[in-house]
């Protein structure tokens, strides 16, 4: 998700493949529109993003899931759709970002005013520093 994203999952389950950690690929969440969720107030993403994304399949239980995106920028995504897909009965949500972490406010015109707004960001300065080391890959 979204399909954008296809590529960059192509090549992650192409990688666990060749250590032995076989997935099954399949799409257990749907786009019901088009409609970019990244842009505009708080309220107005929330209410994009419930009326966008829906779980296909209703019994996910004790499967674990790792949804393949592109980019992590404010998380709003990220975090209803996790939501939607532990409610569902997932085991657990795993999320494989393909591009580097966005670390600056107003990358390409996006509309974000502060650090603060960026997921990134929000999760790295909770992190102890042990762990910062330890939990964030990129690859």
């Amino acid at each position: 998700m979204p399909r954008t994203g296809g590529p960059f999952a192509d090549g992650l389950f192409a990688s666990l493949a060749e250590y032995g950690l076989f997935a099954k690929r399949r799409e257990v969440v749907a786009t019901t529109f088009l409609q970019r969720t990244l842009l505009g107030t708080t309220g107005e993403r929330k209410s994009r993003i419930s009326q966008k994304y829906r779980v296909l399949e209703t019994d996910l239980a004790k499967t674990s899931i790792i949804i393949v995106d592109e980019a992590l920028i404010r998380g709003d995504t990220s975090q209803a759709v996790t939501s939607m897909l532990l409610t569902a009965g997932a085991r657990a949500v795993h999320w494989a970002i393909g591009s580097p972490p966005i670390v600056a406010p107003n990358y390409y015109g996006m509309g974000i005013d502060t650090l603060d707004e960026l997921a990134f960001w929000q999760i790295w300065k909770r992190l102890p520093s042990e762990q910062r080391a330890q939990s964030l890959r990129f690859h």
